[in-house]
């Protein structure tokens, strides 16, 4: 019975540190792919500006596939690329017309569906680069209003 449960515990050790490695190395398989797509994202931006950063990000989108995980995988760090392109491209005169701010919750979702039917797609992937668009926008300040002294 003794070596029944000493069998019982190695094995279960051994499932627990290879699922551990196995989420470990999950994790930082991701990282490196966040940050290569965040500094092709950043290496295409300086070529281009807004619009043309959300252009190639849609633009990727319609190319890639969505059969498998790793397609949709891929798909959704089109998303970092786009984070990445705006921190580097040019400002697109009246790019944000018409782009909810980010704390106008409902609008943006609605905001953000909506363009992705004008564009032709309709995932998840899509939504998240929209997203992308919104916190883009929402960088610029709101007008402030100024009041008369005494008149509030």
């Amino acid at each position: 019975m003794k070596k029944l449960i000493v069998i019982a515990a190695a094995v279960a050790l051994v499932i627990l540190v290879g699922g551990a490695a196995c989420v470990l190395g999950g994790y930082f398989y991701h990282r490196r792919q966040v940050e290569a797509a965040r500094d092709e994202g950043e290496k295409f931006g300086k070529t281009t500006d807004q619009r043309g950063c959300l252009q190639e990000s849609l633009r990727r989108l319609r190319e890639q596939g969505r059969d498998t995980f790793l397609q949709r995988y891929h798909r959704a760090l089109t998303h970092d690329f786009t984070g990445g392109c705006f921190q580097t491209s040019e400002e697109t005169k009246d790019f944000c017309s018409g782009v909810p701010r980010p704390e106008e919750f409902t609008a943006g979702l609605n905001w953000r569906v909506r363009q992705c039917e004008l564009a032709g797609l309709d995932d998840g992937s899509c939504t998240n680069v929209m997203w992308d668009v919104i916190k883009e926008c929402g960088k610029t300040p709101l007008p402030t209003v100024s009041y008369p002294e005494g008149r509030r």
